[in-house]
């Protein structure tokens, strides 16, 4: 198969997985979420703004550095193993031996209690990092979901069992324990791989500059999610923190499910046509219009419904988590329109520009999210959007040059579907307000998303006539499961 061919079939294997796991993470997150309530899931929040830091250098690092270096040799893969797993147990130590001072800090005594089970996390999943590299790398997508849908049903089964026998935070603490083990037991027969001892420094050097950066990007995008809740925590309290975390977990599921299967395989694919700029501009012309044209009606619809959805699915409790979602659903829209950028500028080997966008960002974030936080919850979370929203034109421009695209062809791609987004929203939002009250909320939110899909593709079809026609030549190609029409179709995209 062509590289475009096994790059479709790669993202379709991890858009099934990927669905596969949100859709059972979030039934076993409502359910937990109706029996706890917002206080224990704003500590497990703290707890993981405490190791997240790690995590992300642990699993998003110097392995992503293999994908880059043109022929890996054996030893590349046995010192990245090595070296992620003494990162992991150095964290882990040093977290479990200031867990008092750390709980003390951040103004949450409980966190003392869990941060010593929770940091296993981390050589778990330092254990798996480089396994999954080898796969990604070869674009073996299959396995990784497989591994991925049977963590995600094992944590799922375990915290809720756990929470219906009154175990409490535990439930919460469980699941990512469970979750990266049994993905590590999954993965392992699939690469044929153990680590071995022909690691050396040069090595290490070999990967160094761009591992490196890309360590410090990951630490940073961290940062910027982390700050907001550090801040949330320690000024508004762990309630507060819990209805931040909650909102921001809706957010992040729905984004998954939209972007992990593209971005997952978009840097290797990006790296093997960083030579050829007219391709790689095609492909990601390509790409980013069929990603707007499916992701961005997601969170704007996300947007109209979450008043009635967020109490209907996790109780009333969290009423105030369902304002937040919906400025969280603004970033969504805003990563719609801009998917690929962070991809293309590690794929062609500058990580450096990556890396200074996301440092802007994060400096912004300190200096807006602290006198935020003193007007509640709702300006955080609209500190943060703003952040967001005006980070894009940089990083179009930033793509701009090795892509050959300039910022307004970049923009021009997403508009249509940008505009049929905001008409659907406006519609079901005065839908579900006009009727609130009147119809039952299952009910309610039952009629509107038919509703939305509706008022989108008319709207579409007005901004946009060509792409609803080939959207319905895909559909219809799909279901015949003709491949050839398929391959016809995604070519005229």
């Amino acid at each position: 198969m062509s590289l475009q061919e096994r790059t479709a079939k790669a993202a379709a294997w991890s858009a099934l997985g990927t669905f596969v796991q949100v859709v059972v993470s979030f039934a076993g997150l409502a359910v937990i979420a109706r029996i706890l309530g917002p206080e224990p899931f704003g500590v497990t929040a703290a707890a993981w703004v405490v190791i997240g830091l790690a995590s992300v250098v642990v699993t998003n690092s110097f392995n992503e550095s293999l994908f880059n270096h043109e022929r890996p040799e054996r030893g590349h893969y046995d010192a990245v193993f090595w070296m992620l797993l003494l990162v992991a147990m150095l964290f882990a130590g040093i977290i479990a031996l200031l867990r008092h001072p750390i709980a003390g800090l951040m103004g949450i005594p409980e966190l003392a209690t869990i941060l010593p089970v929770s940091v296993l996390v981390l050589p778990l999943s330092a254990a798996s990092a480089v396994q999954e590299a080898l796969l990604v790398r070869e674009l073996r997508l299959r396995a990784v979901t497989h591994a991925g849908n049977a963590g995600a049903i094992a944590a799922s089964l375990t915290g809720t069992a756990a929470a219906l026998s009154g175990f409490g935070i535990w439930s919460l603490v469980a699941m990512p324990l469970v979750n990266v083990t049994v993905r590590l037991l999954a993965i392992l027969p699939a690469t044929r791989w153990m680590p071995g001892f022909q690691g050396r420094w040069r090595h290490l050097r070999e990967l160094g500059r761009f591992g490196l950066t890309v360590a410090g990007i990951r630490v940073a995008e961290f940062a910027d999610k982390a700050l907001p809740r550090a801040i949330v925590g320690a000024v508004l309290g762990a309630e507060a923190l819990g209805h931040y975390s909650l909102a921001w977990r809706f957010y992040e599921q729905l984004s998954v499910v939209l972007k992990s299967p593209l971005t997952k395989i978009a840097m290797p694919a990006v790296a093997r046509l960083r030579s050829d700029t007219a391709e790689l501009r095609l492909m990601l012309q390509r790409s980013n219009r069929l990603v707007s044209v499916v992701a961005t009606p997601c969170f704007a619809g996300l947007l109209a419904v979450a008043p009635v959805a967020v109490p209907l699915l996790v109780g009333p409790q969290w009423v105030p988590s369902a304002l937040l979602l919906q400025v969280f659903c603004v970033i969504g829209i805003r990563t719609a329109m801009g998917i690929f950028q962070p991809s293309v500028m590690r794929g062609v080997g500058r990580p450096g520009d990556h890396l200074k966008m996301v440092l802007g960002r994060l400096a912004l974030a300190a200096v807006v999210t602290p006198p935020a936080a003193m007007f509640g919850l709702l300006a955080v979370a609209l500190a943060s959007a703003a952040r967001h929203v005006a980070e894009w034109p940089i990083a179009a421009a930033l793509v701009a040059g090795p892509t050959g695209d300039t910022v307004w062809g970049q923009l021009r791609v997403v508009l249509p579907a940008l505009g049929a987004a905001a008409m659907m929203a406006l519609g079901v939002t005065a839908f579900v307000a006009g009727l609130d009250g009147v119809l039952a909320p299952a009910v309610l939110l039952a009629a509107a998303v038919p509703l939305g899909v509706m008022l989108y593709l008319l709207a579409l079809g007005l901004f946009a006539p060509t792409t609803v026609r080939t959207l319905c030549a895909l559909a219809l190609a799909w279901l015949r499961r003709d491949r050839e029409a398929l391959r016809a179709v995604a070519r005229s995209i």
